[in-house]
């Protein structure tokens, strides 16, 4: 659950185009099911334990896999900020969106810190639907996803982190002024990650947004 707050900053509106830019703030708040975070400190806590005082090693440490507790974990259990833009054109029957998400992650449960997360994305896009009652769009949608590295028992993980460019296709709908959805899916580019993680052969998301 996060609660956000938008500022327009600039914006216009007319027949055959139109645009408008955005300032984005707020906070998420620990309502999530943070419990795998928990067991991961505890095997982290266990490994040490059996190490000579004073060597250094990453505190994830004590696992080959390539998929770890914080990856599955359904909450972080922190107050974490939110910061971003978004800016939109549109001409005619073609637009442009381009958004930029900054997530400021503060330690959570058992200590446990996630990396700060940046996003970039957007692209051109046409309306292949349009008129007064819904609309129907089309965008060719880049996107740069960078996950910072991950902090537990006051050490920073090497084993955590990745930056990531994706492209595919966003479908947009409307109706009305109250009802849109979009569904899309990201292909990727390029990944780099730090270490042995799992990293997505391609990415599908999706949303509903009701205004009241």
């Amino acid at each position: 659950m996060a609660l956000i707050g938008r500022l327009t900053v600039l914006q216009k509106r007319a027949m055959s185009y139109g645009f408008q830019v955005n300032l984005l703030g707020g906070v998420k708040f620990p309502t999530g099911d943070a419990s795998r975070l928990t067991h991961e400190v505890e095997q982290a806590k266990l490994f040490q334990s059996f190490l000579p005082p004073g060597t250094p090693h990453d505190p994830l440490g004590h696992s080959f896999s390539s998929v770890h507790e914080d990856m599955l974990a359904l909450g972080s259990g922190s107050y974490d900020g939110i910061f971003g833009m978004t800016a939109n054109a549109r001409w005619r029957r073609l637009f442009f969106n381009g958004q930029f998400q900054y997530y400021l992650r503060t330690r959570g449960e058992a200590n446990f810190q996630y990396g700060d997360e940046i996003i970039v994305s957007g692209g051109p896009g046409v309306y292949v639907l349009l008129n007064e009652s819904f609309t129907l769009s089309l965008q060719a949608n880049g996107v740069y996803d960078t996950l910072g590295r991950d902090e537990l028992l006051g050490q920073v993980s090497d084993r955590t982190g990745s930056t990531g460019w994706f492209l595919g296709p966003l479908l947009n709908f409307t109706w009305g002024e109250h009802f849109s959805a979009n569904a899309g899916i990201d292909l990727p580019l390029r990944i780099a990650n730090n270490f042995f993680q799992s990293v997505p052969d391609y990415r599908l998301h999706g949303g509903i947004s009701v205004r009241f």
